[in-house]
């Protein structure tokens, strides 16, 4: 998808010497071609970078969030109850899925997958299954559904109990395979981040290992990126402009910011330096020009976000308002953030190259962003009554 070049950017807390990568795991690869490109040789300074006020409140905009569609959250006969877990959609449609479980039960015992046309609202039911008690982290494209579904086990080998799989349901034959299987002896748990070629993960393991993990799914594929460095348990690995963004720490303890490109292998890399006690580091992020990461500055200063412009190094940041909490974010053309306060949500939509806001009140509580191959942007938005899908449309002044 072809983008217009984003005036945004973006830097992280991170400092990293990055060794080659060396690529392991199931159809494993070769890493040919790789090349890294280092953007400093000594860690940035943070306490340089322009500071961006983007929480200047234009005004309220009542057209920027438009309904994609929605599904009654919760529903009830007697003692057994549903939930709708989750919204995503491709170009065309719009996917859920629904957990059902009974009153006093630890676990659900049936799971469902819909698809539903948004001008239409037809329902049609895709899958269901009872042997899995959990289906988490929904992922669509314009050819393949995934998730992970959470299998009880009697094996012995498996302390805990619990198999993680990965699974893929072809949208055109109706096909459904598991492209992963990991046990919740190994891993913590799997956050799952797909696009129309690739969909990756971090595989968390006991002994303090991370690696990232990438699908392939044109020549399904799976292969596997060690040396890695996670600091918030829920990371997951967004694929924008068809990279990834993730931390590295090398032997001395320096932090860097990478992004990496999954069609040429090609690493942008930020040296961060040490981890501060002041300013930890969290996620990150990155688009084809900008690297950015967030930082815990303490319950007093509350977390920032860092932007670097990897085209004219140029460092900006931002920083949460007091009282304000940013719940999550989304980079691409522009700066989504869900923030919630006092009164509830409100969804900002920053455009930081001229400091220009758009601000939205959220009629319910704001989840996760996601953005389809049409560049649309949307997100999930709980009401006490409904799960819907909103659509976030940027109005031209």
């Amino acid at each position: 998808m072809e983008r217009k070049k984003r005036v945004v950017s973006v830097i992280f807390f991170v400092v990293m010497g990055l060794l080659p990568f060396v690529l392991t795991g199931c159809g494993a690869q070769e890493a040919s071609g790789e090349a890294v490109r280092r953007l400093n040789d000594e860690p940035i300074d943070c306490a340089e970078a322009t500071e961006l006020t983007v929480f200047q409140e234009e005004g309220d905009w009542n057209e920027l969030l438009r309904k994609s569609f929605s599904e009654k959250k919760e529903g009830r006969d007697g003692s057994t109850f549903y939930v709708v877990d989750v919204c995503r959609r491709n170009e065309e449609s719009g996917f859920y899925s629904v957990s059902y479980g009974e009153d006093m039960a630890q676990f659900t015992f049936l799971n469902q997958i819909y698809r539903v046309d948004p001008e239409t609202e037809h329902r049609e039911m895709l899958y269901e299954t009872r042997e899995a008690y959990w289906l988490n982290e929904f992922e669509v494209n314009n050819s393949f559904l995934y998730w992970v579904e959470y299998v009880w086990t009697d094996s012995e080998e498996i302390r805990y109990g619990t198999l993680y799989r990965v699974m893929q349901y072809e949208l055109a034959t109706g096909e459904v395979s598991c492209i992963a299987e990991r046990s919740d002896e190994e891993v913590f748990e799997i956050c799952l981040a797909a696009s129309e070629r690739y969909v990756t993960w971090y595989d968390d393991y006991e002994d303090g290992r991370t690696e990232i993990a990438v699908y392939d799914i044109e020549k399904q594929e799976l292969y596997t990126l060690p040396g890695v460095k996670k600091f918030s348990a829920f990371a997951r690995l967004d694929i924008v402009d068809g990279g990834i963004t993730y931390f590295s720490e090398d032997e001395e303890g320096n932090i860097s910011v990478n992004r990496y490109v999954l069609d040429t292998n090609k690493t942008n890399v930020l040296l961060l330096g040490k981890a501060k006690d002041s300013e930890k580091p969290l996620n990150c992020f990155s688009t084809d020009r900008y690297l950015g990461w967030k930082t815990d500055c303490g319950a007093v200063r509350g977390d920032r976000y860092y932007f670097y412009d990897m085209e004219n190094g140029a460092l900006y940041s931002v920083c949460e308002e007091k009282g304000r909490n940013v719940f999550s974010h989304w980079l691409s053309d522009y700066l989504y953030l869900n923030c919630s306060d006092s009164d509830g949500d409100t969804l900002y939509v920053c455009e930081l190259s001229s400091g220009r806001v758009w601000r939205q009140r959220l009629a319910g509580s704001g989840m996760q962003f996601r953005e389809c191959e049409d560049g649309q942007v949307y997100l999930e938005v709980r009401t006490d009554k409904e799960t819907e899908l909103m659509t976030i449309e940027v109005l031209s002044q």
